[in-house]
């Protein structure tokens, strides 16, 4: 996701936040879910784009969260 962002490779982002979102969801990892529905829709339709790199570290620290959750 940070290579995709570095290259401003927008749809390749926003595919796989969609990606993300679809398996936060499938799980009922809802906080997951709603962050990376955030990215998804800000890469897709390319808007607030300077807010992408802040909401993809919420991103990552939900994923964080999840997998200590899922561990322990």
């Amino acid at each position: 996701l940070r290579r995709m962002l570095g290259d401003s490779a927008w749809g390749e982002l926003a595919l796989t936040a969609h990606s993300v979102k679809s398996n936060c969801a499938t799980i009922g990892a809802e906080y997951c879910r709603q962050a990376a529905e955030i990215v998804e829709r800000n890469a897709r339709d390319q808007v607030e784009t300077e807010k992408i790199p802040e909401q993809l570290a919420e991103l990552e620290m939900e994923l964080i969260r999840l997998k200590d959750v899922l561990i322990n």
